[in-house]
């Protein structure tokens, strides 16, 4: 089975490349090559095209599948009348609130990376993004004073602004640091999440992104909010629960109470394990891949 991972939206192109190496698969990912601010991304493709036999490919799992390799997706039947197997990965704005485009309904498979878009698309299989924990130690004790983080990708959507006026109130009442980073290489939040103690996921989007796996990683306690529908999928209690409403008295909660920090340390670490670990999610790809 040799497989082509197309596109590399929060870096998921990468971690499964690397997951199938890890397990002798043959994988390879190629980024969006007509990405007008990303000119490199269209002569990586074409040393791709030089470089590799296209067709030797068995897998074609489309990442963000709107953003294919050719104009209005004409790749997509092109290569199902190759005989090619066909997986569409949808990760949010791809598919929320659109409709499914006709070229892209008749595939091997659809995959959805958060449980709340299989209200767009009830036929997909939610598969949790992947994260590599090979090199996951469990950090011992806290910062003092605490280290609290927001890094967001679109601060609309996470809600930057309430979480910022949210803020300002808590560093009224605790001798707390508060670390905004935004418009910074991935590596330098990371290096910075290494150090946090609370991250603050976002306000608005109803599910956890990226940024909480990061930060379940490094040991870090995450808040985001919840949507009730959605309860259901997260069975381990490893998060701070907040709202518009409720955040300054729950984050207050994880200041003054050391023992519920190590609790929902030791969850997360849990979670992370049990859900998202990218051996497991590789091995839930496969078993898609085969029965597709």
């Amino acid at each position: 089975m040799k497989i082509l991972y197309i596109t590399n939206i929060c870096k998921i192109g990468e971690i499964l490349v690397e997951e199938a190496a890890y397990q002798d698969i043959d994988a390879h990912y190629i980024d969006y090559p007509w990405a007008k601010r990303k000119i490199k991304n269209f002569f990586e493709f074409l040393r791709f095209l030089l470089t590799q036999d296209i067709f030797e490919f068995d897998i074609f799992h489309y990442n963000w599948p709107i953003a294919s390799l050719l104009p209005q997706n004409r790749d997509i039947p092109y290569l199902k009348h190759k005989n090619k197997k066909i997986f569409l990965h949808y990760h949010g704005d791809d598919i929320r609130n659109k409709k499914e485009r006709e070229t892209l309904q008749h595939v091997n498979g659809k995959i959805i990376s958060t449980p709340d878009l299989k209200k767009f698309l009830p036929d997909a299989e939610w598969v949790p993004f992947p994260y590599n924990i090979r090199g996951l130690e469990h950090r011992k004790g806290w910062n003092e004073p605490l280290k609290i983080l927001h890094a967001p990708s679109d601060r609309t959507r996470k809600g930057t602004a309430i979480i910022l006026k949210a803020m300002k109130e808590v560093q009224k009442r605790y001798p707390v640091t508060f670390q905004l980073l935004e418009g910074t290489s991935n590596e330098y939040v990371l290096e910075h999440m290494a150090q946090a103690d609370i991250v603050i996921d976002q306000i608005g989007p109803g599910w956890y992104g990226k940024v909480t796996l990061e930060a379940l990683y490094s040991g870090a306690v995450s808040c985001f909010y919840l949507n009730p529908d959605l309860a259901s999928y997260i069975p381990i209690e490893f998060y701070c629960s907040i709202t518009p409403e409720t955040m300054v008295t729950r984050i207050s909660e994880l200041i003054e109470n050391e023992g519920l920090r190590d609790n929902m340390r030791a969850q997360g670490y849990t979670y992370l394990k049990t859900y998202h670990d990218s051996r497991k999610i590789m091995q839930q790809l496969l078993h898609l891949y085969t029965q597709g």
